[in-house]
Protein backbone atom coordinates (compact mmCIF):
# COMPACT_ATOMS: atom_id res chain seq x y z
CA UNK A 1 0.00 0.00 0.00
CA UNK A 2 2.81 2.34 0.90
CA UNK A 3 4.59 1.51 -2.32
CA UNK A 4 1.48 2.21 -4.37
CA UNK A 5 0.89 5.53 -2.60
CA UNK A 6 4.50 6.52 -2.92
CA UNK A 7 4.45 5.79 -6.63
CA UNK A 8 1.20 7.76 -7.08
CA UNK A 9 2.52 10.92 -5.39
CA UNK A 10 5.80 10.65 -7.25
CA UNK A 11 3.78 10.52 -10.51
CA UNK A 12 1.75 13.59 -9.41
CA UNK A 13 4.88 15.63 -8.73
CA UNK A 14 6.27 14.54 -12.08
CA UNK A 15 3.12 15.72 -13.82
CA UNK A 16 3.23 19.10 -12.05
CA UNK A 17 6.90 19.54 -12.77
CA UNK A 18 6.52 18.38 -16.38
CA UNK A 19 3.75 20.88 -17.16
CA UNK A 20 5.58 23.80 -15.53
CA UNK A 21 8.82 22.84 -17.22
CA UNK A 22 7.17 22.46 -20.65
CA UNK A 23 5.63 25.96 -20.40
CA UNK A 24 8.93 27.44 -19.26
CA UNK A 25 10.89 25.58 -21.92
CA UNK A 26 8.51 26.72 -24.66
CA UNK A 27 8.66 30.39 -23.59
CA UNK A 28 12.45 30.24 -23.13
CA UNK A 29 12.87 28.58 -26.55
CA UNK A 30 10.72 31.21 -28.29
CA UNK A 31 12.49 34.12 -26.56
CA UNK A 32 15.91 32.60 -27.28
CA UNK A 33 14.97 32.02 -30.91
CA UNK A 34 13.74 35.61 -31.28
CA UNK A 35 16.91 36.90 -29.64
CA UNK A 36 19.15 34.80 -31.91
CA UNK A 37 17.20 35.85 -35.02
CA UNK A 38 17.41 39.52 -33.96
CA UNK A 39 21.19 39.30 -33.45
CA UNK A 40 21.56 37.47 -36.77
CA UNK A 41 19.45 39.97 -38.72
CA UNK A 42 21.23 42.97 -37.16
CA UNK A 43 24.59 41.49 -38.07
CA UNK A 44 23.37 40.67 -41.60
CA UNK A 45 22.15 44.27 -42.06
CA UNK A 46 25.49 45.62 -40.86
CA UNK A 47 27.31 43.15 -43.12
CA UNK A 48 25.33 44.25 -46.21
CA UNK A 49 25.96 47.93 -45.34
CA UNK A 50 29.67 47.16 -45.21
CA UNK A 51 29.46 45.47 -48.63
CA UNK A 52 27.64 48.54 -50.00
CA UNK A 53 30.38 50.79 -48.54
CA UNK A 54 33.04 48.77 -50.39
CA UNK A 55 31.12 49.22 -53.63
CA UNK A 56 30.71 52.95 -52.97
CA UNK A 57 34.45 53.35 -52.36
CA UNK A 58 35.31 52.38 -55.94
CA UNK A 59 32.19 53.74 -57.66
CA UNK A 60 33.74 56.98 -58.90
CA UNK A 61 36.99 55.42 -60.15
CA UNK A 62 35.19 52.45 -61.70
CA UNK A 63 32.71 54.73 -63.51
CA UNK A 64 35.55 56.73 -65.10
CA UNK A 65 37.43 53.55 -66.07
CA UNK A 66 34.37 51.99 -67.73
CA UNK A 67 33.51 55.23 -69.52
CA UNK A 68 37.10 55.50 -70.84
CA UNK A 69 37.26 51.75 -71.71
CA UNK A 70 40.31 51.42 -69.44
CA UNK A 71 40.35 47.63 -68.95
CA UNK A 72 43.62 47.67 -66.95
CA UNK A 73 42.18 50.11 -64.45
CA UNK A 74 38.93 48.14 -64.16
CA UNK A 75 40.95 44.96 -63.60
CA UNK A 76 43.13 46.64 -60.96
CA UNK A 77 40.11 48.01 -59.09
CA UNK A 78 38.44 44.59 -59.12
CA UNK A 79 41.65 42.91 -57.87
CA UNK A 80 41.79 45.41 -55.01
CA UNK A 81 38.18 44.87 -53.95
CA UNK A 82 38.64 41.05 -54.08
CA UNK A 83 41.43 41.32 -51.50
CA UNK A 84 38.84 42.36 -48.91
CA UNK A 85 38.18 39.21 -46.81
CA UNK A 86 34.38 39.41 -47.00
CA UNK A 87 34.23 39.82 -50.81
CA UNK A 88 34.44 36.53 -52.73
CA UNK A 89 33.29 37.66 -56.18
CA UNK A 90 32.68 40.70 -58.37
CA UNK A 91 30.69 41.14 -61.58
CA UNK A 92 30.27 44.27 -63.71
CA UNK A 93 27.47 44.34 -66.30
CA UNK A 94 27.07 47.02 -68.96
CA UNK A 95 23.76 48.92 -68.96
CA UNK A 96 24.18 49.65 -72.64
CA UNK A 97 23.78 46.17 -74.04
CA UNK A 98 23.57 43.93 -70.95
CA UNK A 99 26.97 42.30 -71.61
CA UNK A 100 29.29 41.26 -68.76
CA UNK A 101 32.29 43.61 -68.64
CA UNK A 102 34.15 41.74 -65.91
CA UNK A 103 33.53 38.65 -63.75
CA UNK A 104 35.88 37.40 -61.02
CA UNK A 105 35.69 35.02 -58.10
CA UNK A 106 32.44 33.29 -57.17
CA UNK A 107 29.41 34.92 -58.83
CA UNK A 108 25.94 34.02 -60.06
CA UNK A 109 25.48 33.48 -63.80
CA UNK A 110 22.40 34.50 -65.83
CA UNK A 111 20.61 31.24 -64.90
CA UNK A 112 21.07 31.89 -61.16
CA UNK A 113 23.69 29.14 -60.74
CA UNK A 114 27.02 29.55 -58.93
CA UNK A 115 29.82 30.36 -61.38
CA UNK A 116 33.49 30.25 -60.33
CA UNK A 117 35.17 32.51 -62.86
CA UNK A 118 38.91 31.79 -63.20
CA UNK A 119 39.46 33.46 -66.57
CA UNK A 120 40.85 36.65 -65.00
CA UNK A 121 42.36 35.41 -61.73
CA UNK A 122 44.97 32.81 -60.90
CA UNK A 123 44.09 29.18 -60.19
CA UNK A 124 45.46 29.39 -56.66
CA UNK A 125 43.13 32.29 -55.87
CA UNK A 126 40.14 30.28 -57.14
CA UNK A 127 41.17 27.22 -55.10
CA UNK A 128 41.46 29.38 -51.96
CA UNK A 129 38.01 30.83 -52.58
CA UNK A 130 36.49 27.39 -53.14
CA UNK A 131 38.11 25.98 -49.96
CA UNK A 132 37.00 28.93 -47.90
CA UNK A 133 33.45 29.40 -49.16
CA UNK A 134 32.10 27.03 -51.81
CA UNK A 135 32.74 23.86 -49.80
CA UNK A 136 31.02 25.26 -46.70
CA UNK A 137 27.50 24.35 -45.71
CA UNK A 138 26.40 27.76 -46.99
CA UNK A 139 27.89 27.34 -50.47
CA UNK A 140 24.48 27.83 -52.19
CA UNK A 141 23.63 31.03 -50.27
CA UNK A 142 25.50 33.79 -52.09
CA UNK A 143 24.84 37.36 -50.96
CA UNK A 144 24.60 40.09 -53.60
CA UNK A 145 25.26 43.83 -53.17
CA UNK A 146 24.30 45.50 -56.48
CA UNK A 147 25.14 49.12 -57.21
CA UNK A 148 24.59 51.27 -60.30
CA UNK A 149 27.82 52.93 -61.52
CA UNK A 150 27.35 56.43 -62.91
CA UNK A 151 29.73 58.62 -64.85
CA UNK A 152 30.55 61.55 -62.59
CA UNK A 153 30.68 64.32 -65.22
CA UNK A 154 27.79 63.11 -67.41
CA UNK A 155 25.64 61.88 -64.51
CA UNK A 156 24.70 58.87 -66.61
CA UNK A 157 24.46 55.23 -65.48
CA UNK A 158 26.98 53.12 -67.35
CA UNK A 159 27.08 49.77 -65.59
CA UNK A 160 25.92 47.67 -62.63
CA UNK A 161 28.50 46.56 -60.05
CA UNK A 162 27.58 43.47 -58.01
CA UNK A 163 29.76 42.39 -55.06
CA UNK A 164 29.27 38.81 -53.81
CA UNK A 165 29.81 37.26 -50.43
CA UNK A 166 28.18 34.28 -48.74
CA UNK A 167 26.39 33.46 -45.52
CA UNK A 168 29.34 31.43 -44.23
CA UNK A 169 31.54 34.55 -44.18
CA UNK A 170 28.77 36.59 -42.60
CA UNK A 171 28.02 33.85 -40.05
CA UNK A 172 31.63 33.85 -38.77
CA UNK A 173 31.10 37.27 -37.15
CA UNK A 174 27.93 36.33 -35.30
CA UNK A 175 28.27 32.65 -34.36
CA UNK A 176 29.94 33.29 -30.99
CA UNK A 177 27.15 35.67 -29.94
CA UNK A 178 24.57 33.03 -30.92
CA UNK A 179 26.44 30.32 -28.97
CA UNK A 180 26.53 32.56 -25.85
CA UNK A 181 22.75 33.17 -26.10
CA UNK A 182 22.07 29.43 -26.57
CA UNK A 183 24.40 28.45 -23.71
CA UNK A 184 22.74 30.96 -21.39
CA UNK A 185 19.29 29.54 -22.17
CA UNK A 186 20.46 25.95 -21.56
CA UNK A 187 22.07 26.93 -18.23
CA UNK A 188 18.84 28.59 -17.06
CA UNK A 189 16.81 25.52 -18.05
CA UNK A 190 19.17 23.14 -16.22
CA UNK A 191 19.09 25.33 -13.08
CA UNK A 192 15.27 25.36 -13.12
CA UNK A 193 15.22 21.56 -13.47
CA UNK A 194 17.44 21.08 -10.39
CA UNK A 195 15.51 23.58 -8.23
CA UNK A 196 12.09 22.11 -9.08
CA UNK A 197 13.31 18.56 -8.38
CA UNK A 198 14.53 19.54 -4.87
CA UNK A 199 11.52 21.73 -3.98
CA UNK A 200 8.83 19.26 -5.10
CA UNK A 201 10.54 16.40 -3.30
CA UNK A 202 10.84 18.33 -0.04
CA UNK A 203 7.50 20.19 0.15
CA UNK A 204 5.07 18.03 -1.87
CA UNK A 205 6.11 14.39 -2.30
CA UNK A 206 7.13 13.71 1.32
CA UNK A 207 4.06 15.36 3.01
CA UNK A 208 1.68 13.54 0.66
CA UNK A 209 3.29 10.19 1.52
CA UNK A 210 2.73 10.84 5.24
CA UNK A 211 -0.90 11.86 4.60
CA UNK A 212 -1.49 8.67 2.61
CA UNK A 213 -0.26 6.50 5.50
CA UNK A 214 -2.56 8.30 7.97
CA UNK A 215 -5.68 8.08 5.77
CA UNK A 216 -5.01 4.38 5.06
CA UNK A 217 -5.33 3.68 8.80
CA UNK A 218 -8.93 5.00 8.86
CA UNK A 219 -11.57 2.22 8.80
CA UNK A 220 -14.93 2.78 7.16
CA UNK A 221 -16.74 0.85 9.95
CA UNK A 222 -15.57 3.17 12.73
CA UNK A 223 -15.20 6.96 12.55
CA UNK A 224 -13.27 6.91 15.87
CA UNK A 225 -10.25 5.47 14.02
CA UNK A 226 -9.79 8.95 12.50
CA UNK A 227 -9.04 10.54 15.85
CA UNK A 228 -5.32 10.71 15.11
CA UNK A 229 -6.11 12.34 11.79
CA UNK A 230 -8.23 14.98 13.47
CA UNK A 231 -5.50 15.84 16.00
CA UNK A 232 -2.86 16.57 13.28
CA UNK A 233 -2.66 20.35 13.10
CA UNK A 234 -0.30 22.80 11.48
CA UNK A 235 -0.11 26.09 9.60
CA UNK A 236 0.38 24.77 6.04
CA UNK A 237 -2.06 23.53 3.40
CA UNK A 238 -1.35 19.80 3.96
CA UNK A 239 -2.11 20.07 7.71
CA UNK A 240 -5.40 21.77 6.92
CA UNK A 241 -6.06 18.98 4.39
CA UNK A 242 -5.70 16.36 7.17
CA UNK A 243 -8.41 18.01 9.27
CA UNK A 244 -10.63 18.36 6.19
CA UNK A 245 -10.33 14.59 5.60
CA UNK A 246 -11.66 13.95 9.13
CA UNK A 247 -14.64 16.23 8.58
CA UNK A 248 -15.32 14.59 5.21
CA UNK A 249 -15.46 11.09 6.77
CA UNK A 250 -17.95 12.29 9.36
CA UNK A 251 -20.21 13.80 6.71
CA UNK A 252 -19.98 10.63 4.60
CA UNK A 253 -21.32 8.54 7.52
CA UNK A 254 -24.35 10.84 7.82
CA UNK A 255 -24.83 10.85 4.06
CA UNK A 256 -24.91 7.03 3.92
CA UNK A 257 -27.88 6.92 6.29
CA UNK A 258 -29.73 9.56 4.28
CA UNK A 259 -29.02 7.74 1.01
CA UNK A 260 -30.51 4.45 2.28
CA UNK A 261 -33.83 6.13 3.14
CA UNK A 262 -33.82 8.02 -0.15
CA UNK A 263 -33.21 4.83 -2.16
CA UNK A 264 -36.32 3.19 -0.75
CA UNK A 265 -38.47 6.16 -1.78
CA UNK A 266 -36.87 6.30 -5.25
CA UNK A 267 -37.51 2.59 -5.87
CA UNK A 268 -41.22 3.16 -5.42
CA UNK A 269 -41.19 6.12 -7.82
CA UNK A 270 -39.18 4.15 -10.42
CA UNK A 271 -41.79 1.36 -10.44
CA UNK A 272 -44.53 3.88 -11.19
CA UNK A 273 -42.48 5.53 -13.94
CA UNK A 274 -41.69 2.19 -15.59
CA UNK A 275 -45.41 1.67 -16.21
CA UNK A 276 -45.64 5.15 -17.78
CA UNK A 277 -42.54 4.50 -19.93
CA UNK A 278 -44.10 1.33 -21.35
CA UNK A 279 -47.07 3.34 -22.56
CA UNK A 280 -44.74 5.97 -24.09
CA UNK A 281 -42.75 3.22 -25.83
CA UNK A 282 -45.85 1.93 -27.59
CA UNK A 283 -46.71 5.44 -28.79
CA UNK A 284 -43.11 5.98 -30.00
CA UNK A 285 -43.22 2.82 -32.10
CA UNK A 286 -46.32 4.06 -33.90
CA UNK A 287 -44.74 7.50 -34.46
CA UNK A 288 -41.49 5.98 -35.73
CA UNK A 289 -43.37 3.92 -38.30
CA UNK A 290 -45.09 7.03 -39.64
CA UNK A 291 -41.80 8.97 -39.72
CA UNK A 292 -40.11 6.08 -41.56
CA UNK A 293 -42.78 6.11 -44.25
CA UNK A 294 -42.46 9.89 -44.64
CA UNK A 295 -38.65 9.66 -44.77
CA UNK A 296 -38.75 7.08 -47.55
CA UNK A 297 -40.94 9.37 -49.65
CA UNK A 298 -38.61 12.32 -49.02
CA UNK A 299 -35.57 10.23 -49.95
CA UNK A 300 -37.20 9.21 -53.24
CA UNK A 301 -37.90 12.87 -54.02
CA UNK A 302 -34.40 13.90 -53.00
CA UNK A 303 -32.82 11.17 -55.15
CA UNK A 304 -34.86 12.31 -58.14
CA UNK A 305 -33.74 15.93 -57.70
CA UNK A 306 -30.16 14.80 -57.23
CA UNK A 307 -30.20 12.73 -60.44
CA UNK A 308 -31.86 15.60 -62.29
CA UNK A 309 -29.16 18.12 -61.24
CA UNK A 310 -26.30 15.69 -61.88
CA UNK A 311 -27.59 14.90 -65.37
CA UNK A 312 -27.04 18.55 -66.41
CA UNK A 313 -23.62 18.67 -68.18
CA UNK A 314 -22.94 22.31 -67.18
CA UNK A 315 -21.96 23.47 -63.67
CA UNK A 316 -25.05 24.12 -61.52
CA UNK A 317 -25.08 25.61 -58.00
CA UNK A 318 -27.34 27.01 -55.29
CA UNK A 319 -25.95 29.65 -52.94
CA UNK A 320 -27.70 30.82 -49.76
CA UNK A 321 -28.04 34.38 -48.48
CA UNK A 322 -24.93 33.90 -46.35
CA UNK A 323 -22.82 33.25 -49.48
CA UNK A 324 -22.45 29.53 -48.70
CA UNK A 325 -22.87 26.92 -51.44
CA UNK A 326 -25.62 24.58 -50.24
CA UNK A 327 -25.55 22.53 -53.46
CA UNK A 328 -23.21 22.07 -56.43
CA UNK A 329 -23.20 19.30 -59.03
CA UNK A 330 -20.28 17.21 -60.28
CA UNK A 331 -19.78 19.43 -63.34
CA UNK A 332 -19.21 22.39 -60.98
CA UNK A 333 -16.63 20.41 -58.98
CA UNK A 334 -14.89 19.26 -62.13
CA UNK A 335 -14.70 22.85 -63.44
CA UNK A 336 -12.95 24.12 -60.28
CA UNK A 337 -11.25 20.82 -59.29
CA UNK A 338 -13.11 20.53 -55.95
CA UNK A 339 -13.21 17.43 -53.75
CA UNK A 340 -16.02 16.10 -51.55
CA UNK A 341 -19.33 14.30 -51.70
CA UNK A 342 -21.80 14.87 -54.50
CA UNK A 343 -24.96 16.48 -53.13
CA UNK A 344 -25.79 18.73 -50.19
CA UNK A 345 -22.53 18.16 -48.31
CA UNK A 346 -20.89 21.45 -49.36
CA UNK A 347 -22.06 23.05 -46.11
CA UNK A 348 -18.83 24.96 -45.62
CA UNK A 349 -17.97 25.75 -49.28
CA UNK A 350 -17.54 29.49 -49.88
CA UNK A 351 -16.19 31.55 -52.79
CA UNK A 352 -12.97 32.09 -50.83
CA UNK A 353 -12.32 28.33 -50.84
CA UNK A 354 -11.61 28.21 -54.59
CA UNK A 355 -11.58 31.78 -56.02
CA UNK A 356 -9.04 34.59 -55.68
CA UNK A 357 -9.88 37.83 -53.84
CA UNK A 358 -10.65 40.03 -56.87
CA UNK A 359 -13.05 37.41 -58.28
CA UNK A 360 -14.79 37.04 -54.90
CA UNK A 361 -15.53 40.78 -54.65
CA UNK A 362 -17.10 40.92 -58.13
CA UNK A 363 -19.24 37.81 -57.57
CA UNK A 364 -20.50 39.04 -54.18
CA UNK A 365 -21.45 42.40 -55.74
CA UNK A 366 -23.49 40.67 -58.47
CA UNK A 367 -25.15 38.31 -55.95
CA UNK A 368 -26.25 41.26 -53.77
CA UNK A 369 -27.80 42.94 -56.82
CA UNK A 370 -29.68 39.77 -57.80
CA UNK A 371 -30.99 39.27 -54.23
CA UNK A 372 -32.01 42.91 -53.71
CA UNK A 373 -33.55 43.50 -57.16
CA UNK A 374 -34.80 39.91 -57.62
CA UNK A 375 -33.81 39.93 -61.28
CA UNK A 376 -32.18 37.41 -63.62
CA UNK A 377 -28.60 38.19 -64.68
CA UNK A 378 -26.40 36.68 -67.44
CA UNK A 379 -22.81 37.81 -67.97
CA UNK A 380 -19.40 36.69 -69.21
CA UNK A 381 -16.60 36.65 -66.65
CA UNK A 382 -13.02 35.44 -66.23
CA UNK A 383 -12.45 33.83 -62.81
CA UNK A 384 -9.14 32.76 -61.32
CA UNK A 385 -9.08 29.90 -58.83
CA UNK A 386 -6.53 29.50 -56.01
CA UNK A 387 -4.27 27.43 -58.28
CA UNK A 388 -4.04 30.36 -60.72
CA UNK A 389 -6.09 28.61 -63.42
CA UNK A 390 -8.26 30.94 -65.53
CA UNK A 391 -11.92 30.01 -66.08
CA UNK A 392 -13.73 31.99 -68.80
CA UNK A 393 -17.43 31.42 -68.20
CA UNK A 394 -20.91 32.49 -69.27
CA UNK A 395 -22.90 32.59 -66.01
CA UNK A 396 -26.71 32.84 -65.66
CA UNK A 397 -28.09 33.56 -62.19
CA UNK A 398 -31.60 33.99 -60.81
CA UNK A 399 -33.06 34.53 -57.32
CA UNK A 400 -34.57 31.51 -55.52
CA UNK A 401 -37.95 32.58 -54.04
CA UNK A 402 -40.18 30.86 -51.50
CA UNK A 403 -43.99 30.75 -51.47
CA UNK A 404 -44.11 34.24 -49.93
CA UNK A 405 -41.87 35.67 -52.71
CA UNK A 406 -39.01 36.15 -50.25
CA UNK A 407 -35.53 35.52 -51.64
CA UNK A 408 -33.82 32.43 -50.22
CA UNK A 409 -30.61 32.60 -52.24
CA UNK A 410 -29.19 32.49 -55.76
CA UNK A 411 -29.37 29.58 -58.21
CA UNK A 412 -27.15 29.59 -61.26
CA UNK A 413 -25.68 27.72 -64.20
CA UNK A 414 -22.27 28.15 -65.89
CA UNK A 415 -20.99 27.47 -69.40
CA UNK A 416 -17.26 27.28 -70.17
CA UNK A 417 -16.51 29.60 -73.14
CA UNK A 418 -12.73 29.36 -72.97
CA UNK A 419 -12.40 27.91 -76.49
CA UNK A 420 -14.58 30.66 -77.93
CA UNK A 421 -12.56 33.35 -76.16
CA UNK A 422 -9.30 31.82 -77.40
CA UNK A 423 -10.66 31.89 -80.96
CA UNK A 424 -11.64 35.56 -80.55
CA UNK A 425 -8.14 36.45 -79.29
CA UNK A 426 -6.56 34.51 -82.16
CA UNK A 427 -8.69 36.41 -84.69
CA UNK A 428 -7.75 39.69 -83.01
CA UNK A 429 -4.05 38.76 -83.32
CA UNK A 430 -4.42 37.88 -87.00
CA UNK A 431 -6.10 41.25 -87.57
CA UNK A 432 -3.21 43.26 -86.04
CA UNK A 433 0.04 41.28 -86.40
CA UNK A 434 1.96 40.33 -89.53
CA UNK A 435 2.03 36.52 -89.43
CA UNK A 436 5.56 36.19 -90.85
CA UNK A 437 7.59 38.83 -88.98
CA UNK A 438 5.53 39.40 -85.84
CA UNK A 439 5.47 43.17 -86.51
CA UNK A 440 2.25 45.20 -86.74
CA UNK A 441 0.56 44.93 -90.13
CA UNK A 442 0.01 48.05 -92.22
CA UNK A 443 -3.52 48.82 -90.96
CA UNK A 444 -2.70 48.39 -87.26
CA UNK A 445 0.61 50.25 -87.59
CA UNK A 446 -1.18 53.27 -89.10
CA UNK A 447 -3.84 53.07 -86.36
CA UNK A 448 -1.37 52.94 -83.45
CA UNK A 449 0.98 55.49 -85.02
CA UNK A 450 -1.96 57.84 -85.59
CA UNK A 451 -2.86 57.65 -81.90
CA UNK A 452 0.75 58.26 -80.84
CA UNK A 453 1.05 61.19 -83.31
CA UNK A 454 -2.10 62.76 -81.83
CA UNK A 455 -0.66 62.41 -78.31
CA UNK A 456 2.59 64.00 -79.45
CA UNK A 457 0.78 66.98 -80.97
CA UNK A 458 -1.42 67.33 -77.88
CA UNK A 459 1.47 67.23 -75.37
CA UNK A 460 4.05 68.91 -77.60
CA UNK A 461 6.86 66.33 -77.74
CA UNK A 462 8.92 65.61 -80.86
CA UNK A 463 8.68 62.40 -82.90
CA UNK A 464 10.43 60.86 -85.88
CA UNK A 465 9.54 58.28 -88.53
CA UNK A 466 11.95 55.78 -90.14
CA UNK A 467 11.10 54.17 -93.50
CA UNK A 468 13.24 51.06 -94.16
CA UNK A 469 13.61 48.96 -97.30
CA UNK A 470 15.80 45.84 -97.78
CA UNK A 471 18.17 46.45 -100.69
CA UNK A 472 17.98 44.06 -103.67
CA UNK A 473 15.50 41.82 -101.86
CA UNK A 474 14.11 40.54 -105.17
CA UNK A 475 17.55 39.18 -106.04
CA UNK A 476 17.60 37.24 -102.74
CA UNK A 477 14.26 35.62 -103.62
CA UNK A 478 15.37 34.87 -107.18
CA UNK A 479 18.73 33.41 -106.14
CA UNK A 480 17.87 31.51 -102.94
CA UNK A 481 14.12 31.08 -103.14
CA UNK A 482 11.19 32.59 -101.25
CA UNK A 483 11.78 30.37 -98.19
CA UNK A 484 15.20 31.97 -97.61
CA UNK A 485 13.65 35.35 -98.39
CA UNK A 486 11.10 34.80 -95.61
CA UNK A 487 13.92 33.90 -93.21
CA UNK A 488 15.68 37.15 -94.14
CA UNK A 489 12.49 39.11 -93.38
CA UNK A 490 12.08 37.35 -90.01
CA UNK A 491 15.71 37.97 -89.02
CA UNK A 492 15.46 41.59 -90.24
CA UNK A 493 12.40 42.21 -88.01
CA UNK A 494 14.07 40.50 -85.04
CA UNK A 495 17.21 42.64 -85.31
CA UNK A 496 15.10 45.81 -85.47
CA UNK A 497 13.03 44.83 -82.41
CA UNK A 498 16.20 44.02 -80.45
CA UNK A 499 17.65 47.48 -81.07
CA UNK A 500 14.46 49.55 -80.62
CA UNK A 501 12.88 50.68 -77.34
CA UNK A 502 9.73 49.19 -75.85
CA UNK A 503 7.70 52.32 -76.71
CA UNK A 504 8.77 52.41 -80.36
CA UNK A 505 6.20 51.19 -82.94
CA UNK A 506 7.38 49.00 -85.83
CA UNK A 507 5.22 47.73 -88.70
CA UNK A 508 5.56 45.93 -92.02
CA UNK A 509 3.97 48.15 -94.69
CA UNK A 510 4.75 46.01 -97.75
CA UNK A 511 6.82 43.08 -98.98
CA UNK A 512 10.27 44.25 -97.79
CA UNK A 513 9.22 47.72 -96.54
CA UNK A 514 9.07 48.52 -92.81
CA UNK A 515 8.30 51.69 -90.85
CA UNK A 516 9.28 52.67 -87.29
CA UNK A 517 7.69 55.49 -85.23
CA UNK A 518 10.07 56.90 -82.58
CA UNK A 519 8.17 58.90 -79.89
CA UNK A 520 10.06 61.53 -77.84
CA UNK A 521 12.90 61.45 -80.40
CA UNK A 522 14.44 64.53 -82.09
CA UNK A 523 15.96 64.24 -85.56
CA UNK A 524 19.54 64.00 -84.26
CA UNK A 525 18.68 60.99 -82.12
CA UNK A 526 16.59 59.47 -84.94
CA UNK A 527 19.59 59.64 -87.29
CA UNK A 528 21.74 57.82 -84.69
CA UNK A 529 19.08 55.12 -84.27
CA UNK A 530 18.79 54.70 -88.05
CA UNK A 531 22.56 54.45 -88.44
CA UNK A 532 22.74 51.77 -85.74
CA UNK A 533 19.94 49.88 -87.49
CA UNK A 534 21.76 50.12 -90.82
CA UNK A 535 25.01 48.81 -89.29
CA UNK A 536 23.17 46.01 -87.50
CA UNK A 537 21.46 44.84 -90.70
CA UNK A 538 24.73 45.11 -92.62
CA UNK A 539 26.39 42.72 -90.15
CA UNK A 540 23.39 40.33 -90.07
CA UNK A 541 23.92 36.83 -91.48
CA UNK A 542 21.24 34.34 -92.54
CA UNK A 543 22.34 30.73 -93.02
CA UNK A 544 21.15 28.97 -96.19
CA UNK A 545 23.17 27.01 -98.75
CA UNK A 546 25.64 29.81 -98.10
CA UNK A 547 25.70 32.82 -95.80
CA UNK A 548 23.19 35.41 -97.02
CA UNK A 549 23.91 39.07 -96.21
CA UNK A 550 21.69 42.05 -96.96
CA UNK A 551 21.72 45.81 -96.43
CA UNK A 552 18.99 48.37 -95.84
CA UNK A 553 18.27 51.91 -96.98
CA UNK A 554 16.52 54.21 -94.49
CA UNK A 555 14.58 57.43 -94.96
CA UNK A 556 13.83 59.74 -91.99
CA UNK A 557 11.13 62.34 -91.47
CA UNK A 558 9.89 64.35 -88.49
CA UNK A 559 6.32 64.60 -87.14
CA UNK A 560 4.58 67.52 -85.53
CA UNK A 561 4.51 71.27 -86.32
CA UNK A 562 1.75 70.68 -88.87
CA UNK A 563 3.24 67.47 -90.31
CA UNK A 564 0.74 64.65 -89.86
CA UNK A 565 1.44 60.91 -90.12
CA UNK A 566 0.46 60.61 -93.80
CA UNK A 567 2.69 63.53 -94.80
CA UNK A 568 5.54 62.20 -92.67
CA UNK A 569 5.34 58.79 -94.39
CA UNK A 570 5.41 60.49 -97.78
CA UNK A 571 8.47 62.52 -96.80
CA UNK A 572 10.26 59.49 -95.33
CA UNK A 573 9.52 57.57 -98.55
CA UNK A 574 11.03 60.45 -100.55
CA UNK A 575 14.16 60.35 -98.36
CA UNK A 576 14.31 56.55 -98.85
CA UNK A 577 14.24 57.05 -102.62
CA UNK A 578 17.16 59.50 -102.29
CA UNK A 579 19.12 56.90 -100.25
CA UNK A 580 18.53 54.22 -102.90
CA UNK A 581 19.49 56.60 -105.71
CA UNK A 582 22.71 57.44 -103.86
CA UNK A 583 23.84 53.80 -103.88
CA UNK A 584 21.72 52.11 -101.15
CA UNK A 585 22.86 51.02 -97.65
CA UNK A 586 22.53 54.65 -96.54
CA UNK A 587 20.52 56.83 -94.16
CA UNK A 588 18.89 59.95 -95.59
CA UNK A 589 16.45 62.41 -94.09
CA UNK A 590 13.96 64.70 -95.75
CA UNK A 591 15.64 68.00 -96.76
CA UNK A 592 12.76 70.38 -97.50
CA UNK A 593 12.38 71.77 -93.95
CA UNK A 594 16.02 71.43 -92.99
CA UNK A 595 15.04 68.51 -90.77
CA UNK A 596 18.58 67.09 -90.96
Amino acid sequence: MKQAGKHAYRSLSSKIFFRIFVVYFFIASVLTAFQMVDVYLRHKHSFMQKMDTYGQSIEESLGLAIWDFDEEKVDALSEGILKIPVVIGIKITSLKDGSVILKKGIVLDEAGDVDISNSVISNSAVDDTVDRNVLSIFRENLLESPRTIQHERHDKPVAVLVLYSNTATMFEGVKYSLLIILGSALLKTFTLWCLFTLILGRFLVRPLQELTQIVSAVRASSIKSSTFLREQKGDDELSVLQVAFHQMLTRLEDANKHIESTNQRLNQEVSAKQLAMEEVRVLNEKLENRILERTEKLEESDNFMHQLVESIPNPVFYKGLNGRYDMVNEAFKKEFDLQGTVYGAEANLMDADFLQDISIADEEKRDRKIISCQEVMSYEVSLKDHRGNLHELLISKAPMLDAAADCLGVVGMMMNIQERKALERELQTFATIDALTGCYNRRYFLEQSGKETSRGCRHGYVQALLYLDIDYFKKVNDKYGHQVGDRVLVQFALECKTLLRDGDIIGRLGGEEFAVLLPHTPMEAAIQVAERLRQRIESMEVKAREIVKVTTSIGISALGDGIDLEESIRRADTALYVAKSAGRNQVKCFQESNEC
